[in-house]
């Protein structure tokens, strides 16, 4: 499996943000891809220190 890399939304992150809600927002539909694909593909930090948003695939998109 290639590695697949994908960082999480820059404009959903407190300092750009600051709305505390999603209701509305046009950036909703990127978050929630963003949540989805994480989820298929267990993605993980793999350095939670230097790159906390920056999450790596375990699993190719679709697997179970």
């Amino acid at each position: 499996m290639p590695k697949q890399l994908r960082v999480y939304p820059t404009v959903c992150q407190s300092a750009y943000c600051g709305r505390g809600k999603c209701d509305g927002c046009p950036n909703l539909p990127e978050l929630e891809s963003f949540k989805r694909w994480r989820t298929e593909t267990a993605a993980v930090k793999a350095d939670p220190i230097w790159c906390p948003t920056v999450w790596t695939a375990t699993r190719a998109e679709g697997a179970v």
